[in-house]
């Protein structure tokens, strides 16, 4: 009798027990994804790490000599006489450039091309004292290097264009005056 009661109430929690699956695919979101999903406006940071070097060395050397003689006999005695001209050149030049830039700009995605791909555009303008500085980006970037923290590198954005422009007391101090370039002009 024991044994049917056991049985019978087994039977009804078997029943009566649902399971639920813990997994819902309408609200499913994966800790790794491979892609994010972007839209028009919105906002990814831009890492700036730029840097160039470039050397130029230019030379030239010249060497010209000529001379003339002449002489002339008559009755003995000899007049004549040498005319010589040279010149010499010997010039050079060199230019070194070593360039870096570093800095994050948040920018906007301002359009999203067939294949996909987002174009980026957006500015920051920081101002210190008497000094502004502006930092203008604009490029092309895959989704697919676009990091989870919404940041790309900027050596990941094709056809980039970056400029870093300035103004104020330091900014002029570094252009030359009005008699220098005058003086440039002349030599």
């Amino acid at each position: 009798m024991k044994f049917i009661i056991f049985s019978l109430f087994a039977l009804l929690m078997i029943n009566t027990v649902a399971a639920k699956s813990l997994y819902d695919p309408e609200s499913y979101t994966p800790l790794l994804s491979e892609h994010q999903s972007f839209a028009i406006g919105d906002i990814v940071t831009v890492m700036i790490y730029e840097s160039s070097s470039a050397t130029s060395q230019a030379g030239s050397k010249t060497s010209v000599s000529n001379s003339i003689g002449l002489k002339y006999k008559d009755d003995g005695s000899e007049i004549g006489g040498d005319f010589g001209i040279s010149g010499k050149f010997d010039g050079g030049g060199s230019t070194v450039r070593n360039d870096e830039i570093a800095a994050s700009i948040s920018v906007n995605i301002i359009s999203i091309n067939a294949n996909g791909d987002f174009n980026i555009e957006g500015q920051q303008i920081l101002h210190l004292n008497t000094e502004s500085r502006n930092i203008q980006i604009k490029g092309t970037v895959r989704p697919e290097d676009i990091a989870s923290d919404n940041s790309i590198a900027s050596t990941r954005i094709s056809n980039a264009e970056i400029k870093f422009l300035g103004e104020g007391d330091l900014s002029s101090a570094e252009k030359p005056g009005l008699i220098t370039k005058f003086w440039n002009f002349l030599f």
